[in-house]
């Protein structure tokens, strides 16, 4: 096993994702961020980004860039709030995924990014995968 055998896994590169499965594509990221999905293909965390272990050269970032939500829904040209449209963001209450929610002692990024702890970011993402469905089928109703 390998970094390409996660990939073929549980990551689509952002650029080939479709916008209506952006929630379940950062879904299925964050599922092989669990550890025992990590061990199983030999990864190990270097700071932010996973890495084969045999091999540290090769590694992908676990940030906006490898974010399919990040890729459609985050505008860095809206100052006050980038992430507004975000299906993540929007189910969280308008927090950001990298910001602290008043119930939260972290936010759910750091949480899974830095401590490599993803549970916070995949029960968030379920209810994201959840909303976008929603904001899906609500769509096509109105379109009958």
């Amino acid at each position: 096993m390998s970094l390409a055998s996660w990939k073929c896994e549980f990551y689509t590169p952002v650029s080939k994702v479709k916008k209506c499965d952006a929630a379940a594509e950062s879904l299925r990221k964050w599922e092989g961020l669990r550890p025992e999905n990590m061990k199983q293909h030999g990864l190990e965390w270097f700071g932010h980004r996973i890495r084969q272990t045999n091999q540290p050269s090769s590694s992908i970032a676990i940030d906006d860039s490898s974010c399919a939500l990040c890729w459609f829904f985050v505008g860095y040209w809206h100052a006050s709030f980038p992430c507004e449209t975000c299906p993540l963001s929007i189910v969280r209450g308008n927090i950001a995924c990298d910001r602290q929610g008043s119930q939260e002692t972290s936010d759910p990024y750091h949480r899974g990014a830095y401590d490599h702890d993803p549970r916070p970011m995949i029960r968030w993402l379920k209810k994201a995968v959840a909303y976008q469905e929603k904001q899906a089928k609500a769509v096509r109703h109105a379109t009958l």
